[in-house]
């Protein structure tokens, strides 16, 4: 199994394919690699796909600290480059999203085109102690954390995918449930979106309760350019609810910014 060693221990990824290019994804927070199962299909035989555990996640080290959007662009940094790519298309999804923006903000030399996937808001996630509570009751409670997991979907009906997933969360170090809603909280990007030069994707689930639309207005209005597609009948997850339809829309945008 491949690891990278970083400081406070060692980052699980998966490589799949052997395209000249390559696709790293990010996953988004109280979730694994996992997440990505069903683009793979799709993508291996014509592209690299490098997909990590963030630390406190699946397989990657549970550290006791180090938990902030800027140490997790630092994490995927350390991938990036021990992996050799100089260049390459970057994919996120909700944290896994703004992740991605700030990396990309901080390294628009490498990456190729940026993908945000029902990303947390550049202006960050809007937290109060209700929400702060409803994330420990996540840690805490196994059937509301199953609850919450399957609020992540309006049509995925696979129990085995979906029980895969809730375990991911379940076995989470506990800063991805206490410091993880924080450092999405304090990151505010929304400023800094002006100065990207990257073709950028959007996509969202119009029925997304986790991130609501709305709550991506302002990024998608800062990201002026970007081509946004918003999935009907689609939940938190449209590559997992509408994997073919997704997987199309990406490879389309990704194929015709590479030419």
């Amino acid at each position: 199994m491949p690891y990278l060693k970083i400081t406070t221990g060692q980052m699980y990824y998966e490589e799949y394919g052997k395209g000249s290019e390559t696709i790293v994804a990010v996953h988004g927070n109280i979730s694994t690699l996992a997440w990505w199962q069903f683009l793979v299909p799709y993508v291996e035989d014509q592209y690299r796909l490098i997909a990590m555990d963030l630390r406190g996640c699946g397989k990657t080290t549970h550290t006791s600290d180090g938990y902030t959007i800027a140490q997790f662009a630092s994490d995927i940094d350390a991938l990036v480059k021990h992996l050799g790519l100089s260049k390459f298309h970057l994919l996120g999804h909700s944290m896994g999203g703004q992740i991605s923006m700030l990396y990309t903000l901080l390294h628009q030399e490498k990456v190729k085109t940026l993908t945000l996937v029902d990303t947390v808001p550049a202006e960050g996630l809007a937290l109060d102690d209700t929400i702060r509570k409803a994330f420990k009751e996540m840690q805490s409670n196994p059937l509301f954390l199953r609850q919450a997991v399957q609020s992540c979907f309006l049509n995925f009906n696979n129990k085995e995918v979906i029980e895969e997933i809730y375990q991911g969360a379940a076995a989470c170090a506990p800063e991805i449930y206490l410091s993880n809603p924080e450092t999405m909280h304090e990151t505010i990007l929304l400023d800094q979106l002006s100065s990207l030069r990257i073709p950028t994707l959007l996509m969202h689930g119009r029925n997304d309760c986790v991130i609501p639309l709305d709550s991506v207005k302002q990024t998608i209005t800062a990201l002026a350019e970007a081509r946004v597609v918003l999935w009907e009948n689609c939940g938190h997850s449209p590559f997992l609810e509408k994997p073919a339809s997704a997987a199309q829309e990406f490879l389309s945008f990704i194929k015709e910014k590479s030419v």
